[in-house]
């Protein structure tokens, strides 16, 4: 129960260290029991790195563990902690670095489709983000990209329309009559 639980060693521990004290045993015996006792310390602090690393490994390296711990299972498990420790720490930089990168790619594809002028559904929220994003020159430039995109599609849909007019009317198209 103290891997799942450890708040429950000092009452485990007692109780069970109190047991085996009481026993009249060999001392053969009676040692090995004691040791088994330590065993409830091991199994405490493998469920604290488990559930929080972290203060498994302070509690560690503040020494709190020594008395119920022989040397060799404290420099494991101290081990242990720290490397849990830093497999976590790796784990979010590495969230953090994804999450940054595909927010820098969506900010990437939406100041591309401002440039082509391609921004009618873009929403207010994103045109803030990107002038945020971007230095004032560099916002000014891209609003400037935006407004001769915009002027050029119109001239296009204007000419689509002259093209369809045209068209529809029966005269022949040439050059010269768009």
């Amino acid at each position: 129960q103290v891997f799942t639980n450890p708040g429950l060693f000092a009452k485990a521990y007692t109780e069970t260290k109190t047991l085996v004290d009481g026993l009249e045993l060999p001392i053969e015996a009676k040692t090995r029991l004691q040791q088994q006792v330590r065993g409830i310390g091991t199994s405490a602090v493998q469920g604290m790195i488990e559930s929080d690393p972290y203060a498994a490994a302070k509690q560690l390296r503040a020494g709190a563990w020594n008395k119920y711990l022989d040397p060799d299972h404290l420099a494991s498990l101290t081990n242990q902690a720290q490397g849990e420790v830093n497999r976590r720490q790796a784990e979010a930089r590495a969230t953090a670095a994804a999450q940054s990168s595909a927010g820098s790619a969506m900010l990437a594809v939406r100041i591309n489709q401002f440039a082509n002028g391609q921004a009618d559904d873009i929403g207010q929220g994103a045109i803030d983000e990107m002038r945020g994003a971007l230095t004032p020159s560099a916002w000014a430039t891209l609003q400037k990209q935006y407004d001769d995109a915009r002027a050029k599609r119109a001239k296009d849909d204007e000419e689509v329309g002259n093209v369809a007019a045209l068209i529809g009317s029966g005269v022949g198209i040439d050059p010269g009559n768009t």
